[in-house]
Protein backbone atom coordinates (compact mmCIF):
# COMPACT_ATOMS: atom_id res chain seq x y z
CA UNK A 1 0.00 0.00 0.00
CA UNK A 2 1.67 3.35 -0.68
CA UNK A 3 1.78 6.28 1.75
CA UNK A 4 2.76 9.90 1.49
CA UNK A 5 5.03 10.25 4.66
CA UNK A 6 5.15 13.61 6.26
CA UNK A 7 8.68 14.02 5.69
CA UNK A 8 7.98 14.18 1.81
CA UNK A 9 8.47 10.47 1.20
CA UNK A 10 6.34 8.29 -0.87
CA UNK A 11 6.28 4.69 1.11
CA UNK A 12 4.92 1.21 -0.65
CA UNK A 13 3.95 -1.38 2.18
CA UNK A 14 2.29 -4.88 1.72
CA UNK A 15 -0.97 -4.56 2.04
CA UNK A 16 -0.55 -7.45 4.94
CA UNK A 17 1.67 -4.47 6.84
CA UNK A 18 5.22 -5.13 7.79
CA UNK A 19 8.51 -4.24 6.17
CA UNK A 20 8.94 -1.25 3.37
CA UNK A 21 9.36 -2.73 0.36
CA UNK A 22 10.17 0.53 -1.68
CA UNK A 23 10.76 3.89 -1.02
CA UNK A 24 11.41 7.61 -2.17
CA UNK A 25 14.65 9.86 -1.58
CA UNK A 26 13.90 11.98 1.34
CA UNK A 27 13.79 15.57 0.59
CA UNK A 28 15.88 17.97 2.12
CA UNK A 29 13.14 19.99 4.13
CA UNK A 30 11.49 17.11 5.40
CA UNK A 31 9.86 19.61 8.21
CA UNK A 32 7.57 20.53 5.78
CA UNK A 33 4.12 19.96 3.95
CA UNK A 34 4.11 18.25 0.58
CA UNK A 35 1.45 16.48 -1.52
CA UNK A 36 1.19 13.60 -4.12
CA UNK A 37 -0.72 14.17 -7.47
CA UNK A 38 -1.79 11.28 -9.83
CA UNK A 39 -1.75 13.74 -12.92
CA UNK A 40 -4.45 12.60 -15.53
CA UNK A 41 -0.88 11.44 -17.45
CA UNK A 42 -1.05 8.66 -15.09
CA UNK A 43 2.49 10.30 -13.80
CA UNK A 44 2.94 10.44 -9.90
CA UNK A 45 4.59 13.31 -8.28
CA UNK A 46 5.46 14.88 -5.02
CA UNK A 47 5.28 18.48 -4.66
CA UNK A 48 6.38 20.59 -2.02
CA UNK A 49 7.04 22.04 0.43
CA UNK A 50 3.67 23.91 1.41
CA UNK A 51 5.22 27.57 -0.36
CA UNK A 52 1.41 29.57 0.88
CA UNK A 53 -1.94 28.88 2.01
CA UNK A 54 -4.78 30.98 1.85
CA UNK A 55 -5.59 29.67 5.54
CA UNK A 56 -9.24 28.64 5.00
CA UNK A 57 -8.84 25.24 6.36
CA UNK A 58 -12.07 23.80 8.26
CA UNK A 59 -12.46 20.91 10.34
CA UNK A 60 -15.76 19.79 8.58
CA UNK A 61 -14.81 17.58 5.60
CA UNK A 62 -17.50 17.12 2.59
CA UNK A 63 -18.15 13.85 1.38
CA UNK A 64 -15.61 12.03 -0.66
CA UNK A 65 -15.43 13.72 -3.91
CA UNK A 66 -15.23 10.92 -7.13
CA UNK A 67 -14.72 14.08 -9.76
CA UNK A 68 -12.74 16.60 -7.62
CA UNK A 69 -11.63 19.54 -10.10
CA UNK A 70 -9.08 20.84 -7.47
CA UNK A 71 -6.10 21.35 -9.13
CA UNK A 72 -4.40 24.32 -11.06
CA UNK A 73 -1.03 23.03 -12.40
CA UNK A 74 2.20 25.22 -13.33
CA UNK A 75 1.66 27.68 -16.21
CA UNK A 76 -2.46 26.76 -16.40
CA UNK A 77 -5.02 29.82 -16.43
CA UNK A 78 -8.23 29.68 -14.61
CA UNK A 79 -10.11 32.61 -16.37
CA UNK A 80 -13.15 34.48 -15.52
CA UNK A 81 -15.90 32.43 -14.09
CA UNK A 82 -14.00 28.96 -13.77
CA UNK A 83 -13.55 27.63 -10.76
CA UNK A 84 -11.73 24.73 -8.54
CA UNK A 85 -13.90 22.55 -6.72
CA UNK A 86 -13.99 19.64 -3.95
CA UNK A 87 -17.18 19.18 -2.64
CA UNK A 88 -19.17 21.72 -1.60
CA UNK A 89 -16.04 24.09 -1.92
CA UNK A 90 -15.59 26.62 -4.62
CA UNK A 91 -12.78 28.58 -5.91
CA UNK A 92 -14.06 30.97 -8.66
CA UNK A 93 -12.36 33.50 -10.61
CA UNK A 94 -14.85 36.15 -10.56
CA UNK A 95 -16.19 38.27 -13.99
CA UNK A 96 -15.26 41.62 -11.80
CA UNK A 97 -11.90 40.36 -11.14
CA UNK A 98 -11.86 38.91 -7.65
CA UNK A 99 -10.64 35.51 -6.68
CA UNK A 100 -12.86 33.95 -4.15
CA UNK A 101 -13.30 30.55 -1.87
CA UNK A 102 -17.03 29.93 -1.42
CA UNK A 103 -18.23 27.25 1.31
CA UNK A 104 -21.96 26.28 0.73
CA UNK A 105 -22.43 29.23 -1.37
CA UNK A 106 -20.97 31.83 1.46
CA UNK A 107 -17.85 33.61 0.56
CA UNK A 108 -15.00 32.94 3.15
CA UNK A 109 -11.96 33.70 1.34
CA UNK A 110 -10.93 36.56 -1.19
CA UNK A 111 -8.53 38.35 -2.99
CA UNK A 112 -10.24 42.13 -2.52
CA UNK A 113 -9.69 42.60 -6.51
CA UNK A 114 -13.22 43.23 -7.22
CA UNK A 115 -13.53 46.09 -9.82
CA UNK A 116 -9.48 46.56 -10.28
CA UNK A 117 -9.50 45.42 -13.46
CA UNK A 118 -12.96 46.10 -14.69
CA UNK A 119 -13.56 42.84 -16.19
CA UNK A 120 -12.56 39.17 -16.85
CA UNK A 121 -9.31 39.05 -15.49
CA UNK A 122 -7.43 35.44 -15.01
CA UNK A 123 -5.36 33.37 -12.42
CA UNK A 124 -2.21 32.01 -13.43
CA UNK A 125 0.36 29.51 -11.36
CA UNK A 126 3.38 30.70 -12.99
CA UNK A 127 6.37 28.46 -12.95
CA UNK A 128 8.14 30.52 -10.63
CA UNK A 129 5.46 29.57 -7.83
CA UNK A 130 3.49 32.87 -7.93
CA UNK A 131 0.22 33.10 -8.02
CA UNK A 132 -0.80 35.76 -9.35
CA UNK A 133 -4.64 37.31 -10.78
CA UNK A 134 -3.62 39.42 -14.03
CA UNK A 135 -6.11 41.72 -15.47
CA UNK A 136 -7.54 41.25 -18.35
CA UNK A 137 -4.61 41.68 -21.06
CA UNK A 138 -1.92 40.49 -18.70
CA UNK A 139 -0.37 43.87 -18.26
CA UNK A 140 -1.28 44.48 -14.58
CA UNK A 141 -0.80 42.25 -11.53
CA UNK A 142 -3.66 42.87 -9.09
CA UNK A 143 -2.76 40.34 -6.62
CA UNK A 144 0.01 38.27 -5.66
CA UNK A 145 1.16 35.01 -3.39
CA UNK A 146 4.60 36.84 -3.75
CA UNK A 147 5.84 32.95 -3.50
CA UNK A 148 8.26 33.62 -6.37
CA UNK A 149 11.48 32.25 -6.29
CA UNK A 150 13.14 32.36 -10.22
CA UNK A 151 13.60 30.18 -12.42
CA UNK A 152 11.18 27.75 -14.34
CA UNK A 153 10.01 24.74 -12.16
CA UNK A 154 6.73 22.42 -11.71
CA UNK A 155 4.01 23.59 -9.13
CA UNK A 156 0.73 22.91 -8.22
CA UNK A 157 -2.06 24.98 -6.64
CA UNK A 158 -4.45 22.55 -4.51
CA UNK A 159 -8.31 22.81 -3.56
CA UNK A 160 -7.65 20.50 -0.41
CA UNK A 161 -10.33 18.22 1.22
CA UNK A 162 -10.02 20.67 4.04
CA UNK A 163 -10.80 23.89 1.96
CA UNK A 164 -7.14 25.21 2.34
CA UNK A 165 -5.45 26.03 -1.18
CA UNK A 166 -2.28 25.55 -0.93
CA UNK A 167 0.74 26.25 -3.50
CA UNK A 168 3.05 23.07 -3.81
CA UNK A 169 6.42 22.92 -5.34
CA UNK A 170 8.45 22.71 -6.75
CA UNK A 171 7.81 18.71 -7.85
CA UNK A 172 11.09 16.73 -5.62
CA UNK A 173 9.95 13.23 -7.24
CA UNK A 174 7.85 11.94 -10.00
CA UNK A 175 6.69 8.11 -11.06
CA UNK A 176 7.83 9.28 -14.78
CA UNK A 177 4.36 6.64 -15.89
CA UNK A 178 2.94 9.27 -18.13
CA UNK A 179 1.68 8.68 -21.34
CA UNK A 180 0.21 10.65 -24.45
CA UNK A 181 -3.08 10.66 -25.02
CA UNK A 182 -4.99 13.06 -26.76
CA UNK A 183 -8.32 11.78 -24.96
CA UNK A 184 -7.03 12.74 -20.86
CA UNK A 185 -9.13 15.75 -20.22
CA UNK A 186 -7.04 18.23 -17.29
CA UNK A 187 -8.54 16.99 -14.33
CA UNK A 188 -5.77 15.73 -11.94
CA UNK A 189 -6.56 14.02 -8.32
CA UNK A 190 -4.97 14.95 -5.32
CA UNK A 191 -4.01 13.20 -2.03
CA UNK A 192 -3.32 15.47 1.02
CA UNK A 193 -0.57 14.53 4.00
Amino acid sequence: MPTLKSDGRLVIYPDTGGNTIWESNKPDDADADYVLVLHVDRNVVIYGPAKWASDTKTTAYPTYDVNPNNILGTDKILYAEQTLTYGEYTLIMQADCNLVMYDKGKAVWHTNTAGKGYCDCYLKMQSDGDLVVYNKDGSHRLWTSHTGVGGHKNYELVLQPNRNVIIYGPAIWQANTHVVSSTINDIEMVTEV
